[in-house]
């Protein structure tokens, strides 16, 4: 024990809050190593993930024009590198993509983000909106909806036209949240109504509880509730066809 608190004795916090400062990006010198594009993602899923399989799978789904490499950092935790910038925008703006039916929720990973400490608790996706009343359907109302929704990214500008049966609306949702099945929708005169919504690539969730990635053997509630599975609240109705 004397041994080590002389070996120790010249070590104080102090040095410890010191720190560096990392220099600049633009002051290193130029190399040959190959510009990386990092997603950072997980499945919404509690079973454990077949990392090879799941390697496979996503590569033939993407098709990157330069490939992509993965590594798995934790359970359920994995950076896909891409060496094309087009090819990560890919993955991001077209999903949501799945894995046996669980879906990935990723991110880009920025300069100074630590990964591991990312939540990654929104999944984008396109919401088909139905019943919207006659002059109710201008893009601020939309915007709206798409914030009740989950999070409003934007809105589909090409198929527009009174003749359409519904509106997209692309929004982010919460994964810890129930999906919504409908909103009230309550004009000045009062005379309110529910518009109804379907999700494109909607994988696996519970139709019990509405709640992404959950099968019914992990449900408390389900499991509390003494309810025929034929009235449950959600289905599959909510995916479009």
């Amino acid at each position: 024990m004397e041994d080590i608190t002389t070996r120790w004795s010249d070590i104080t916090l102090d040095d410890e809050e010191s720190g560096i400062r990392p220099v600049d990006e633009a002051d290193l010198p130029v190399t040959t190593t190959k510009k990386v594009w990092t997603l950072v993602g997980r499945f919404l899923t509690d079973r454990a993930v077949k990392f090879d399989a799941m390697k496979g799978v996503m590569s033939a789904s993407w098709r990157p024009e330069k490939g992509v490499k993965v590594v798995e950092v934790q359970a359920n935790f994995f950076p896909f590198e891409f060496y094309l910038e087009t090819d990560a925008r890919f993955v991001l703006e077209q999903g949501p993509w799945a894995f046996e039916n669980s879906s990935l929720v990723c991110t880009m990973l920025e300069p100074g983000d630590i990964p591991t400490l990312i939540a990654l608790l929104e999944l984008p996706i396109w919401v088909q909106v139905y019943d919207l009343p006659y002059g109710y359907t201008a893009d601020p109302i939309l915007e709206q909806i798409g914030n009740y929704v989950g999070k409003f990214l934007k809105l589909d500008t090409v198929n527009t036209g009174l003749g359409r049966s519904f509106f997209r609306i692309r929004a982010a949702l919460d994964v810890r949240k129930p999906i919504k099945r409908r909103m009230k929708l309550i004009p000045r005169d009062g005379m309110w109504s529910w518009i109804l919504f379907k999700y494109q690539r909607l994988h696996r969730f519970y139709f019990y509880c509405g709640m992404l990635g959950h099968i019914d053997r992990f449900c408390a509630l389900a499991r509390e509730a003494v309810v025929d599975p034929d009235k449950y609240p959600f289905g599959t109705w909510l995916r479009t066809s």
